[in-house]
């Protein structure tokens, strides 16, 4: 993605699978800091794991872990939504 998209921006939704480790780096390593040195300064940035439904034994990043990284880095911390079923 090119940063004229997220330049200036005021805010941003940040998607990563909680069954793929690679993901939630790439969130963390990449999509983070470019939106921090590119965007406003005082940028709203949600961070949402996906696919929660999915059995906890198969999730490669634990929702704790990713609460944590999200209390360090942007507010409001960390959700995680399933696109499958609206119970959850």
């Amino acid at each position: 993605m090119t940063r004229a998209y997220f330049r200036n921006a005021v805010g941003a939704i940040l998607v990563y699978d909680v069954t793929k480790r690679q993901s939630f780096e790439n969130m963390k390593n990449r999509w983070i800091s470019q939106l921090q040195e590119f965007g406003h300064q005082d940028m709203y940035i949600i961070i949402i794991g996906n696919k929660c439904d999915i059995d906890p034994g198969q999730h490669a990043v634990r929702q704790a872990e990713a609460a944590e990284f999200a209390g360090e880095q942007v507010s409001p911390p960390h959700h995680h939504i399933t696109s499958l079923n609206p119970s959850l």
